[in-house]
């Protein structure tokens, strides 16, 4: 009997076919999924078609080079509220968001490529499917 295969890739740990954060195997993970939810958070994302996401910077630091090297973002003392990703949509973002705090994420086999290539943009490590 042949099993099928999935039409959806999991980005995170636990199964042969995923794709895990750098910090998956952390101790912070757990914390990073501790944060969403109910927690106050300290910056909202705006995407490009206006959708807000409050996140931690802690979050956005900690897995995105992108983010941690952000000239809004890494003033000392700076305030800032909100950073604009006009290169993104919400449907996409929200991936990222769950991926960076929580270390996984199920996408669809026909995204993985698009998905990798966001990753990499946003300096967002991750490990190829079958890798330890």
């Amino acid at each position: 009997m042949s099993t099928k295969p999935s039409s959806e890739e999991t980005y995170g740990k636990n199964t042969s076919n995923e794709v895990s954060s750098a910090r998956s195997q952390s101790s912070n993970e757990a914390n990073f999924s501790m944060l969403m939810g109910n927690q106050p958070t300290d910056i909202v994302v705006v995407t490009a078609d206006g959708r807000r996401f409050p996140v931690h910077k802690l979050v956005l630091f900690a897995q995105s080079k992108f983010f941690s090297e952000s000239p809004e973002l890494a003033k000392k003392g700076a305030v800032t509220e909100e950073i604009h990703l006009d290169f993104i949509t919400s449907d996409v973002f929200s991936v990222v968001q769950e991926f960076m705090y929580s270390g996984t994420v199920s996408i669809k086999k026909t995204q993985e490529e698009e998905m990798k290539k966001l990753f990499s943009k946003l300096g967002i490590k991750i490990k190829p499917p079958n890798s330890i």
